[in-house]
C-alpha cells in the first residue's frame, strides 16, 4: 500500500521582525569622539613608553637575548618590561626601530583631532575684540543689522 503524500506549495518566508533590542541605534558623536580620544591617548602613552625604553637601553639589563644574574637591578628607565622591549626591538630591527617610532609619531600627529576652532564654535565668535564683553559684542552685531 503506497501512501500518497500531498504536495504543498513552499510557504513564503516573511521577513523577520526585529525586536527593539536587535535594532542598532546610531552611536552618539560625542561618545565616538570620546572613544577615539581615549584610543589616541593610549597610543600616545605606548609610544612614549617605547621611546623611553629604547632611549635608556643598557646591555647590562636582563633581557631576552642574554641572561643576567641580577634580575632586580635594571638600568632601563622603563623597568624590566622596557629592557625586554628594547632588547627585542634592537635585536629584530636594529637602529631602524627608530623609524617605527617616527612612523608612530607621524600617525599620531595625523590622527590628532583638535578641538573646535573659535570661529566654528557658537559659544565664542572670533570677532570679539579684546576687552569687549559678550554683551557689547552682541549689541554691536545687532546695531550693524
Amino acid at each position: 500500500m503506497a501512501t500518497t503524500r500531498k504536495k504543498t506549495a513552499p510557504s513564503k518566508q516573511l521577513p523577520k521582525k526585529l525586536k527593539p533590542q536587535e535594532i542598532s541605534k546610531p552611536r552618539q558623536p560625542w561618545l565616538m569622539n570620546l572613544i577615539n580620544d581615549i584610543f589616541w591617548l593610549l597610543a600616545l602613552m605606548i609610544t612614549l613608553f617605547v621611546i623611553l625604553s629604547l632611549a635608556s637601553f643598557d646591555m647590562a639589563d636582563p633581557a631576552w637575548s642574554r641572561g643576567i644574574a641580577q634580575i632586580n637591578k635594571t638600568h632601563n628607565l622603563a623597568g624590566l618590561t622596557g629592557a625586554w622591549l628594547s632588547d627585542i626591538g634592537y635585536y629584530i630591527f636594529g637602529l631602524s626601530v627608530w623609524w617605527l617610532i617616527i612612523a608612530a609619531i607621524i600617525a599620531l600627529y595625523k590622527s590628532f583631532r583638535p578641538l573646535l576652532k573659535y570661529s566654528e564654535s557658537a559659544l565664542m565668535p572670533m570677532n570679539v575684540l579684546p576687552g569687549q564683553s559678550w554683551q557689547q559684542h552682541a549689541d554691536a552685531r545687532q546695531s550693524d543689522n
